[in-house]
């Protein structure tokens, strides 16, 4: 499963419910380790801006409701082969080692950038 997918798929499950989600219950929804459910949620919470919380008292993670009501916005605008191939290219992109092609690239991975982190408004996040 993409990348892409299994943020979008525990978003899904976050947003379902108000109660908080064990980890190894999101673990078993995606088939994956903890470590990359793990991955994924600090992915959701801090490139997609989205409030995802682990509460200690409830022993699962939760999203804060009153913080963002909203799906994260990246998560609107794109279907999931768009956001995956953007994806792909960026990181490939990124790979390249220091040299004249990367500098050649350097343009379009900004531009990627900017295409990733695009807010509804129309701005970029700073």
């Amino acid at each position: 499963m993409a990348r892409y997918e299994r943020v979008t798929q525990i978003y899904n499950i976050l947003i379902s419910t108000r109660e908080a989600i064990p980890l190894v219950s999101l673990c078993a929804s995606l088939n994956a380790s903890s470590a990359t459910v793990k991955r994924l949620l600090r992915f959701l919470r801090d490139e997609l801006d989205t409030p995802v919380a682990f509460c200690r008292r409830r022993g699962g993670y939760l999203l804060e409701r009153d913080s963002h009501p909203t799906p994260p916005s990246t998560l609107q605008k794109y279907d999931t082969k768009e956001l995956s191939s953007l994806l792909a290219a960026y990181e490939i992109l990124q790979n390249i080692p220091p040299g004249l092609i990367r500098n050649k690239t350097a343009s379009l991975r900004r531009h990627l950038e900017r295409l990733l982190y695009q807010r509804p408004n129309g701005r970029a996040d700073a």
